[in-house]
């Protein structure tokens, strides 16, 4: 059986990239503030499909205020904009 790795809150964000490391690799962790559990962070056990490639829109993403907009107008305002923006890039 695996040894619990229970960390304090300051501790997991002065250290995150090592943390998220550990639970890459397989490890849980348990996240307490003041002494009291507030979260436990594992490992994904299963594997994400990617829906959405939003670096394709715009470079470095966009905002989460635009994502919520063109969802309420529907997701083809997202793949029209996509379409766009690999067309710009191909012309010039």
């Amino acid at each position: 059986m695996q040894a619990q790795n229970i960390i304090g809150v300051k501790e997991l964000r002065t250290n995150l990239d090592h943390y998220i490391n550990m639970v890459q690799n397989g490890e849980e962790l348990t996240v307490v503030k003041r002494s009291k559990v507030v979260f436990k962070i594992s490992p994904v056990d299963e594997e994400w499909e990617t829906v959405g490639d939003f670096i394709q829109i715009k470079k470095g993403g966009i905002s989460g205020k635009k994502l919520l907009a063109m969802l309420k107008n529907g997701q083809d305002d997202i793949q029209i904009i996509a379409i766009k923006r690999r067309s710009e890039k191909t012309y010039k």
